[in-house]
């Protein structure tokens, strides 16, 4: 089924010095992610900038020294705040965050696929000096993060989402959906979704590659969402 894109919104995000740390490509995640004086830094940006301001940065895959990239941040941009986004693809594994005198977030994504995704997020936590961690996806997992002993740990889901206003629909199209992947990297929620259809549920599940915009216009059509 075509996906329509619904137009996005605009919001007033406040202004402040941030050095964002971002794993995934740019449709993803929504243009501005904490601060519209954020520079975004990762392996998917090239070095950009407009009117005397650093935009963006480039940086090295997987696990790197975050030294050089503020090393090349002007005195006049240096964060106020660091936030670094990783999840279980383990792409974005910056390291030395003791440098940036500033409060640090660690923002974690997906934790349900990939090899050792738990293990490896949570000695990640441990590893490097971040004063809060939030989780925004699978809460099912947030009791492993607090057991191991990591502190000011926080449930925000979906804090990376596009924002997204919807209309709502006085007519339903569709009674019950799941918009995603089911893959081989998501076999419980293969597994889960084939439980809700064996139990005769009316499930629609769009295997497509839709944004969360996307997707959001499908929800909209829906009396039911499946949401994992």
């Amino acid at each position: 089924m075509a996906i329509s894109e619904p137009s996005l919104p605009t919001y007033d995000y406040p202004s402040f010095n941030a050095a964002v740390f971002y794993q995934p490509i740019g449709y993803f995640h929504r243009p501005t992610i904490l601060s519209k004086q954020e520079i975004l830094c990762g392996s998917f940006f090239k070095n950009t900038s407009a009117n005397g301001q650093i935009k963006t940065l480039k940086t090295p895959n997987k696990v790197y020294d975050i030294a050089p990239i503020l090393s090349q941040i002007p005195n006049h941009q240096a964060p106020e705040l660091l936030l670094v986004r990783t999840d279980a693809a383990g792409l974005n594994f910056p390291i030395n965050l003791k440098v940036a005198k500033c409060p640090k977030v660690l923002l974690i994504g997906d934790t349900h696929h990939m090899y050792k995704p738990l293990r490896t997020l949570i000695d990640y936590a441990h590893h490097e000096p971040f004063d809060y961690i939030i989780l925004e996806h699978v809460y099912r997992h947030f009791h492993f993060f607090k057991e191991s002993g990591l502190k000011n740990l926080f449930w925000l889901p979906n804090f990376s989402i596009y924002p997204h206003i919807q209309a709502p629909k006085q007519q339903h199209t569709h009674r019950l959906s799941f918009v995603g992947q089911v893959g081989k990297y998501h076999p419980y929620r293969r597994y889960m979704l084939q439980q809700v259809i064996a139990a005769g549920l009316p499930l629609n599940v769009f295997q497509t590659g839709a944004s969360q915009l996307g997707a959001m216009s499908i929800f909209t059509q829906d009396k039911w969402v499946y949401l994992e």
